[in-house]
């Protein structure tokens, strides 16, 4: 996924969006927060939505402790 996102970028700049993420099961989660991680000098940019207190916090590091 990583590679992907970095090669599409290449070309043209790139949104992710994921909304009702709280449904997302956590190897999900975990692939996503990795690549979000990775891509910081990449035009790519992440747009998550999520409802309450929700697992896809982690992606922005705003999870409650």
């Amino acid at each position: 996924m990583l590679t992907l996102l970095s090669d599409v970028s290449e070309d043209r700049a790139l949104a992710v969006i994921v909304d009702d993420a709280q449904w997302l099961d956590r190897s999900s989660l975990d692939a996503l927060a990795f690549a979000a991680r990775r891509l910081d000098g990449e035009r790519v940019v992440f747009l998550v939505g999520a409802r309450g207190n929700s697992p896809a916090a982690a992606l922005t590091g705003a999870c409650p402790s």
